[in-house]
This record gives C-alpha cells, structure tokens and sequence, in this order.
C-alpha cells in the first residue's frame, strides 16, 4: 500500500459504536503508520520509541512468537 508513498504515518479519532466497555471507549485517537523496508526488529525499535516519547520508561522485553506461546498443554483429540 505505501510502497509508492515512502513512510506514512496518521493520527486522527477512531470511532466505533460496537464496542464499548470498560476497556474499550467508543471513541478514542489512533495512530497508526506504514514503513518500507524494514524489518520486525526495526519495526520493534519504532514502537519502543514511541512508548519512550509518549513517557513509558519501563524496560521492555522482546520475545518472539515461539517463546511466547508453549504447545506442551494442548492434548489433541484421537479418533475413537
């Protein structure tokens, strides 16, 4: 999508009438932003400065999908 357009970014209101609760508001500012080539470990690195401009000065960890996610209490079924 942004292959033509170089780095894009936005930031505008969101809105969504189906979900509200206590964890979701039906309303609420997003952003949201489109890099080419890079990869996840850069992609990573945005985030984290993200967080860190926006006062998040908490140690992150990075983690892969395999280290965050243990199969070895998942019992598939057998046929009978």
């Amino acid at each position: 999508m942004s292959r033509n357009l170089g780095d894009v970014y936005e930031i505008g209101p969101v809105f969504r009438e189906e979900q509200n609760g206590p964890f979701h508001l039906e309303e609420f500012t997003m952003i949201e932003w489109y890099r080419t080539n890079i990869d996840l470990l850069a992609l990573i690195a945005d985030v984290r400065c993200l967080l860190a401009r926006c006062g998040y000065h908490t140690t992150i960890d990075t983690v892969t999908y395999a280290q965050s996610v243990s199969y070895t209490h998942l019992t598939l079924p057998t046929k009978a």
